[in-house]
């Protein structure tokens, strides 16, 4: 008799302990852009030459949001990275169809990018961007999904989890 109880308790404890088990973390690192992120879920990367720069491009979805962050790598000498960081940004808005809602600067070790949160209202998607370019890196970061299933803290994590190595 005291064996089946003893038997339900230990699976009952296995199962409370594993179910505050923190997730699983999938961390990204690029040795070619100096940089980590830390994905939510398995990760996809792909690579895209062009003439103007190389590009690495490296995704992931969990709970129907993407997740994704690219490195490019400028063949040419670039320079007023600030106002490239608006073309970026400005260029994503409008390929997505989007609207921002936000825009402020987004610092990364004394760098200035920028930042936002963008609504697609065709097709019901919340957006945040992140666009910083230093030396001949440029860095984008962003998260996307329908707006109802939208995860903040999730979007949060991983946008907070890009670290620069230098």
């Amino acid at each position: 008799m005291k064996h089946p109880i003893f038997s339900i308790s230990l699976i009952a404890f296995v199962f409370v302990l594993t179910s505050f088990a923190p997730p699983a973390k999938f961390k990204y690192t690029s040795t070619e852009g100096n940089f980590s992120i830390t994905f939510p879920a398995d990760y996809e990367t792909a690579n895209k030459d062009t003439e103007d720069f190389t590009s690495v491009e490296t995704q992931s979805s969990f709970e129907d949001q993407l997740y994704f962050v690219s490195c490019s790598t400028h063949k040419m000498e670039i320079s007023e990275h600030e106002s490239l960081a608006a073309t970026s940004l400005e260029s994503f808005n409008e390929a997505m169809g989007g609207r921002i809602t936000q825009q402020s600067t987004w610092s990364i070790k004394k760098h200035k990018g920028l930042q936002a949160d963008i609504e697609i209202p065709s097709d019901n998607i919340r957006a945040k961007y992140r666009v910083v370019l230093i030396g001949q890196f440029q860095y984008q970061v962003v998260v996307m999904s329908e707006s109802s299933k939208w995860n903040q803290v999730n979007a949060d994590k991983f946008i907070n989890s890009f670290k620069l190595k230098k």
